[in-house]
Order: structure tokens, then C-alpha cells, then sequence
């Protein structure tokens, strides 16, 4: 039976995990159990695996695994080597997102007693042992070879550590320019997929040009997958944590751009009270959707997506990777283009409001 058979029978049974996910899962599993005894540093890394296995079950995918599993079976990386490549990259994926939650205090109420030292533990096993004891196994990597990745690994994190250390830096600031926001977007979540895209490419033994294109092809996915990521946490989400934590993201930059120096610091004002007041952040959305800023953030989707494709139609990938990274590069537009729509029929619902119209008043003077 083939994957897409049993892929098909997983979810006529109810279980919606793909096969390679299952894979991967189990996998990450077992380097976990290698790694260390079990404990509350075991219990703390499987609560996460399993909050990413939840996310799987419910949506059928996650970018972290398929993107850069797809780029190396599009290079033609047998079935070990695709395993490793999303081993890697899941491992790197989990430590980055657990220590970015425990940051925002977005923790499940059952690890809320975590200590800082366990979790610091954690993020340090998922980060660096795991994907270095990955390295260490793969198949027909010379020694020299091995060094390569790991030197490439340290230097991706390096920038990865700088993106995430701005980010911390002057919340709720009304001084978020859009230029500054997105290089640390792209320090940040851009280097990320850039590293394992680029892993891809090095694990299947491509040479250093096609290694380069693979990693900015991630890079165009991240960027337009970090901006659907801060529209889903400011509009969908029933807490916000970039909200809670003042964090600068590209919509809230788009904004800002549109607004005086006087209009700014009143919309930091409302900003900050959009962290614990519903009708505050409903204000905020408001403001943000009649402004443009959320349509520009949507049409930013869809640029970075076109970008992405581009870069997907110059490496040399196998049709079937090539059709299943522009089936990915494709929801990325549905989503772009849901958002637009909702611009368009967008209606005031506190015409009143003094920021509101503001907004409103700037974006017609704009137009003229």
C-alpha cells in the first residue's frame, strides 16, 4: 500500500495523521528517549510534541515538516534521508516555539509550574543535541562534511537568536517602522526555514549555488507565512500574545506608517489597552482594516508567495514536489486573498471613535 493509500485509510478511520508525520513523530521520539532519562524534562518536550501532533490531526499539515521534507524528496533524498531531513527540522522547529512560549506565557495551564531551568534545558536539547546527533548519523556525509553542517547550523542560529533578541526589544513601540520589522522577520522566522531548506539541499548532496537557492526559496515562505501567522494571532486568536507582549509585528508596522507622530502615541495607547480589553482590541482590528494596513499586510502575502514560486520554478525538483510545494505556496494566496476580501466589504462598526475615523480620513486624503 502507498502513502497516499494509507494516508486515504488514516483518514477514513479517523486517525488524520500522514504517514510522514507519524514518521517524523516517532523519530523525534526516539532521540528524545536517547537523549535523556525520563522526568519533567522528558514530560516537557512530549507535551510539545504532542501539542504539534494535535496541530497535525486537526489540520493535515504543518510547514515546518512538509516544506522542507518535500524539498528534499524533490532532490531525491530516499526515504532515510527525507526522515532525517524533517527530524531536524521539527527538532529545531519545537525548541525555537518553546521557548518563544514560554516568553509570551503562552503555556498550557498544565505546565504553567515549569521552572525556568527545566525549560532552558529543554530548548537546549531541542536546539542543539537533537540536531547535531542527527548530523552525526547522516548516511555518506564525510567528516568534513559534517563540520560544514554544523558550523552552517551554528551561524543560522546565530541570526536566529538576533532576530528573536530585537524582538524583545521596546514593546509597544510608536516608533515600528515597516523596513525595521521586516528584518527581523526575516532574522527570525525567514533563517529558520532558510536553515532547513538549505539542509535539505546539503543532506541530498546538492552543490553550494543550488544549497543557496533552496534556502531563499524557505526565506520567501517564511516571510508570508510569519505575516498569515500575526493577522491569525491579532484577528483570530481568542487571546492575543503579540498583543499581550507589545510585540512590533508587520501589520501593526503597515499601521503605524499611516499615522502622525501625535495619532501614533494614542494608537500605542489603545494598543497596550488591547492586551486585556476585548472592546479595546476590537477597536484596534478596526482601526487596522480601515487604515489598509491589513490589506496591504494581505497583498505582502501574496507578493512574498509570488516570490516563492518564482524561486520554487528554478530548482530542479521532482514534478510531484513541485506540484505539492505550489499546492502550499497556493493556500498562502487563499488566505492573502480571504483577507482582501474582508477589506473590501469591511463596514465601521464604531464610526465614533476618534483613532477610527482618523484612520479613515488619512486613507481618503491618500487616495486623492
Amino acid at each position: 500500500m502507498g502513502d497516499g493509500e494509507r494516508a486515504t485509510e488514516c483518514h477514513a478511520t479517523g486517525e488524520v495523521l500522514q504517514p510522514q508525520h507519524r514518521v517524523v513523530l516517532r523519530a523525534v521520539r526516539e532521540h528524545l528517549r536517547r537523549c535523556i532519562p525520563a522526568g519533567p524534562l522528558t514530560a516537557l518536550c512530549e507535551r510539545w510534541l504532542t501539542q504539534l501532533e494535535d496541530h497535525l490531526q486537526e489540520h493535515g499539515s504543518a510547514p515546518c515538516i512538509d516544506v522542507p521534507y518535500l524539498v528534499a524528496q524533490g532532490l531525491g533524498a530516499n526515504a532515510e534521508k527525507t526522515r532525517t531531513v524533517a527530524v531536524f527540522a521539527t527538532s529545531i522547529f519545537l525548541g525555537c516555539d518553546l521557548l518563544d512560549d514560554f516568553h509570551d506565557q503562552a503555556w498550557p495551564r498544565e505546565l504553567r509550574s515549569a521552572s525556568v531551568n527545566t525549560v532552558s534545558l529543554a530548548g537546549s536539547l531541542l536546539l542543539s543535541v537533537i540536531p547535531t546527533l542527527v548530523i552525526a548519523e547522516i548516511p555518506d556525509l564525510s567528516d568534513a562534511g559534517r563540520f560544514h553542517a554544523c558550523r552552517m547550523v551554528a551561524e543560522y542560529l546565530q541570526r536566529m537568536a538576533g532576530g528573536q533578541a530585537d524582538d524583545l526589544r521596546s514593546p509597544w513601540n510608536p516608533e515600528l517602522s515597516i523596513d525595521a520589522t521586516q528584518s527581523r522577520m526575516m532574522a527570525k522566522s525567514g533563517e529558520e526555514m532558510a536553515l532547513f531548506c538549505h539542509f535539505s539541499a546539503l543532506v541530498t548532496g546538492c552543490d553550494a549555488h543550488l544549497q543557496q537557492e533552496c534556502a531563499q526559496f524557505g526565506r520567501e515562505m517564511a516571510m508570508a507565512l510569519q505575516i498569515i501567522s500575526d493577522l491569525t494571532d491579532l484577528f483570530e486568536k481568542p487571546v492575543s500574545t503579540d498583543l499581550q507582549q507589545g510585540t512590533g509585528t508587520l501589520p501593526l508596522a503597515l499601521h503605524l506608517a499611516r499615522l502622525e507622530t501625535g495619532a501614533r502615541k494614542a494608537f500605542c495607547g489603545l494598543w497596550r489597552e488591547s492586551a486585556h480589553s476585548p472592546a479595546a482590541r476590537r477597536r484596534l482590528q478596526w482601526a487596522m482594516c480601515d487604515s489598509g494596513a491589513v490589506a496591504h499586510a494581505a497583498v505582502m502575502i501574496e507578493s512574498y508567495g509570488e516570490r516563492a514560486k518564482e524561486r520554487l520554478h528554478g530548482l530542479p525538483l521532482h514534478p510531484a514536489s513541485q506540484h505539492a510545494l505550489q499546492e502550499e505556496i497556493a493556500t498562502l494566496s487563499r488566505y492573502a486573498l480571504a483577507h482582501l476580501q474582508a477589506f473590501l466589504h469591511h463596514e465601521p462598526e464604531k464610526p465614533s471613535d476618534p483613532l477610527f475615523l482618523h484612520s479613515r480620513t488619512l486613507r481618503k486624503e491618500r487616495t486623492r
